[in-house]
């Protein structure tokens, strides 16, 4: 079970189903659940509340940026986190990972370099 940032409960959630596979970069605002898989970068403004989360079987093959992900799926590229990062057990990024904040379970696997941010507002 994936648990949700309180800070973002009340946001309209889109979702991306199993059965759907989309090729092409994807941007959202809000919240966003990928239970399926996407060809391409997915993407939320550094400015916006964006959740992105990933669903254990959820695949993404390129960049991902939002403000906070949440990973139980896979991700072939780079991942931005600008706000707060969430690795669920299962999850598995081939990739350099940028986070500001970061909660990894074990489990969860990163094939590339974890890289700390410093705060939105550039400090560290």
């Amino acid at each position: 079970m994936i648990k949700t940032n309180a800070d973002t409960d009340n946001l309209p959630v889109s979702d991306l189903m199993e059965d759907v596979e989309l090729l092409g970069d994807l941007s959202f605002s809000k919240e966003l659940h990928i239970k399926g898989r996407v060809n391409g970068n997915v993407v939320s403004a550094i400015d916006s509340e964006g959740k992105l989360v990933l669903h254990s079987g959820s695949v993404v093959n390129g960049e991902v940026r939002a403000p906070y992900v949440v990973v139980a799926g896979q991700v072939t590229g780079n991942l931005f986190a600008f706000k707060r990062l969430s690795l669920a057990k299962g999850s598995v990024i081939h990739g350099d990972v940028h986070y500001t904040e970061l909660e990894m379970q074990q489990g969860a696997i990163v094939n590339g370099m974890l890289v700390a941010m410093g705060k939105v507002d550039g400090s560290r």
